[in-house]
């Protein structure tokens, strides 16, 4: 019994600590590194963005850029992260606003780690030739002490130029595509703070709601 009272006062006290922890964020320049934030213990770190020029089976150029972003859990609790571009993302592309194709990577052609490509993949080729088109979401419970990497790309047509940086970025509040939501417009809710909600920043032009992370309480 007392073992057990002293894993639930332990739980507690941990829970109490992420929620009550202030966000601490942390802007790089946007060219070269972007952007690391941490909430309540939960770490959000922006890889520098990459790429490669593409053609396709028609011999159409575009520019590949991607950023790999690595999502720690630094708390006592598990977090479930979901990702999936819906209808924000269509409602862009449907209305020709956005001209690149926005999407998350699967996790057979995620690294473990961030990390530096010089040359193409046959793997990636292949996706981008056949699969680009069909969404990619994602699932996953993060446990005390774990890490995940996640790789977002965008495919742009070479004659609409390209993005100079990308970001995965958090806020306690929902992110609203029609409101024109930032990061400076956006009020801290405390009363939500068991959730946490993303978006990709684009150059600040567009910003995606792509997801949400969640503490796992029971």
């Amino acid at each position: 019994m007392i073992f057990k009272n002293l894993f639930g006062l332990l739980f507690i006290f941990g829970l109490y600590s992420c929620i009550e922890s202030p966000p601490e964020e942390v802007r790089y320049n946007k060219y070269f590194g972007s952007y690391s934030k941490k909430y309540y213990k939960i770490s959000i770190e922006n890889g520098p963005r990459q790429g490669f020029q593409y053609y396709d089976s028609k011999g159409t150029e575009y520019n590949y850029r991607y950023i790999t972003t690595t999502i720690t859990n630094d708390s006592l609790v598990s977090i479930r992260l979901q990702i999936s571009f819906s209808k924000e993302y269509n409602y862009l592309r449907s209305n020709n606003i956005l001209k690149s194709k926005v999407f998350l990577l699967p996790r057979k052609l995620t690294p473990e780690q961030q990390h530096f490509e010089n040359t193409m993949s046959k793997e990636l080729k292949q996706f981008l030739d056949r699969e680009v088109n069909i969404p990619v979401s994602l699932d996953k419970i993060i446990n005390p002490n774990e890490r995940l990497v996640v790789t977002f790309g965008v495919l742009t047509e070479i004659k609409y130029g390209e993005f100079m940086f990308m970001e995965l970025i958090s806020s306690n509040k929902p992110f609203h595509l029609n409101r024109n939501d930032s990061l400076e417009n956006l009020v801290y809710s405390p009363e939500n703070s068991q959730t946490f909600y993303l978006a990709l920043d684009l150059v600040n032009s567009f910003l995606i709601p792509c997801g949400q992370i969640s503490f796992i309480t029971n």
